[in-house]
């Protein structure tokens, strides 16, 4: 039986976190009764957990997965909270917990290394907001902020709490958040805080009771015996059999059932490809499964074990349409990358890029060859030849009949989509760029400018 938005607890609304928790945990409750009460701490801490996870990640995808992930973590783990009154301070934990994780996979940059460098000057920032760059600003303001105040400000602007409430969350007095606030506002002038409010309210891509996920349904791993049942829900959703087969690449396969039933009302799979940081998306799951969350609810976990993969990209084909899915898959940070008759490609990049002026990616195009350490070493390379082409946003890279996309971590770091490879653009005294270093493993490739 799925959770609704609406309490069926008289007293939900009014009861104290402590009373929450106990009836969350307690065996004797129903399990509707369980649920419900989690769904209202949920709704109570939501905002409160993306705002913290915000302020440490700054970029609001990363920081909305790892909030949510944290109250999977937290439902998992209710029984090993002592104190239920604590349970503002615990989710905190976890939700750094969370960001910690993601900041040791990832090297976030919010600009690239010479903009970030710039002092910080009030002046600029009114102008970037005269100019309409809403996305530059914030991510500019929150960037030059320290941790405390940039968490003070996306908890007051961002999601509308009093003093008083960021002072209970924080566990510090008031005066304290107060002081932040005043030491952040001085900061920015004119419009920048009516932008970053407006801008962080409309940011999230799943907002309010969409962090509600459906606790009544229950993940759990897909396995080869649960084909027969897999192929019938792909029949009920009018599915190719084969979109809800188990890959035998290496792979992630998850299933929620109804708990009453045990039939499948969803799967998902993360399957490798020949292009082994690429992982395809198969995805069965229709409306009703969709709007009770349990996309939500695959999409985190697969995430999770690709994250652990080392995964690049994560891609998604569908015939037509692709109706209800597609629209999910949008919202959920997948871009359409391919158009065909049809058939339509999204694609969800799992890495961080960093965005690099135009000039920067011109001055790294050209024709590079390998040096005499790389000609020595390998025969072949005496003849090789690296064009690096411009693309838009991005680097291309050319050498022989292979090319590759080259991805920015940083102004002068890149890797790559297809492999597990990245390299650097070196540059002489005079700042002229002159070398390629590219690394795919143990082995390295070194390339001189021509």
């Amino acid at each position: 039986m799925a959770v609704t938005h609406q309490s069926k607890h008289t007293g939900c609304a009014d009861e104290s976190v402590g009373a929450l928790v106990e009836r969350a945990r307690s065996v004797s409750q129903p399990e509707s009764v369980r649920h419900e009460a989690f769904a209202e701490l949920v709704r109570r801490f939501e905002d409160l957990a993306f705002a913290c996870a915000c302020a440490r990640l700054c970029d609001a995808a990363l920081a909305e997965d790892a909030a949510q992930d944290a109250f999977f973590t937290a439902w998992e783990r209710l029984d090993q909270l002592r104190e239920p009154d604590s349970f503002a301070g615990w989710i905190q934990r976890l939700v750094l917990t969370q960001c910690h994780r993601r900041l040791r996979g990832i090297r976030l940059r919010l600009v690239p290394e010479d903009e970030a460098s710039a002092a910080a000057d009030t002046r600029d920032v009114v102008v970037n907001v005269e100019a309409g760059d809403d996305a530059s600003l914030v991510r500019q303001v929150l960037s030059r902020l320290g941790p405390a105040d940039r968490l003070v400000l996306i908890l007051f602007y961002g999601s509308g709490r009093s003093h008083a409430d960021i002072a209970d969350w924080l566990g510090v007095p008031v005066t304290t958040v107060s002081r932040r606030l005043a030491h952040a506002k001085r900061r920015m002038r004119g419009k920048t805080l009516d932008t970053l409010a407006g801008r962080l309210r409309t940011g999230r891509t799943t907002a309010g009771d969409a962090f509600v996920v459906e606790f009544s349904a229950r993940l759990r791993r897909s396995l080869p015996e649960d084909a027969e049942a897999l192929a019938q829900l792909a029949s009920v959703l009018g599915l190719d059999r084969s979109s809800t087969a188990i890959p035998k690449a290496r792979h992630a396969a998850y299933l929620v059932e109804n708990p009453a039933t045990g039939a499948p009302i969803a799967y998902a799979a993360g399957a490798q490809t020949i292009f082994r940081p690429i992982y395809e998306l198969h995805l069965a799951a229709g409306e009703d499964a969709l709007r009770r969350h349990a996309g939500d609810v695959l999409l985190t976990q697969l995430l999770e074990d690709l994250a652990a993969f080392d995964a690049i990209a994560l891609r998604h084909r569908t015939s037509g349409s692709g109706g209800p899915v597609v629209t999910f898959l949008l919202k959920r940070g997948f871009e359409i990358v391919h158009r065909s008759a049809g058939t339509l490609t999204l694609e969800r990049l799992l890495r961080k890029t960093v965005p690099v002026a135009p000039y920067v990616l011109d001055e790294c195009t050209g024709t590079y060859v390998p040096d005499a350490d790389a000609r020595a070493r390998s025969p072949q390379a005496a003849s090789m030849r690296i064009v690096i082409e411009r693309q838009g946003d991005f680097l291309v890279s050319h050498a022989g009949d292979m090319h590759d996309v080259l991805l920015p971590s940083s102004t002068g770091d890149f890797f790559t989509r297809h492999h597990y490879g990245r390299g650097r653009f070196e540059r002489n005294s005079s700042g002229r760029v002159v070398r390629l270093v590219y690394m795919d493993g143990p082995h390295q490739l070194a390339a001189d400018r021509v």
